[in-house]
């Protein structure tokens, strides 16, 4: 998996911008614990991620939000 949670931190302190990562513990998915993070960039939600290990999602919720941070007029 790529380091997307880097690469979001980098572009949020290039532009100022205030990163902050939600976590909820493990929930039992379809049999399965998952972690949930959510990424909000100057309190607003920007991606969300699920997966069974902590760094996983947060890597899908980083990647989430930098996909939004490219069509946004925050780039």
């Amino acid at each position: 998996m790529s380091d997307f949670k880097v690469e979001l931190n980098n572009w949020a302190q290039l532009r100022r911008h205030i990163l902050h990562y939600e976590y909820s513990q493990p929930q039992p998915i379809r049999g399965q614990n998952k972690w949930t993070v959510v990424v909000k960039v100057n309190e607003e939600e920007w991606g969300k991620g699920q997966a069974a290990k902590r760094h996983d999602a947060e890597e899908l919720a980083a990647e989430q939000a930098l996909k939004v941070g490219k069509w946004s007029g925050l780039r």
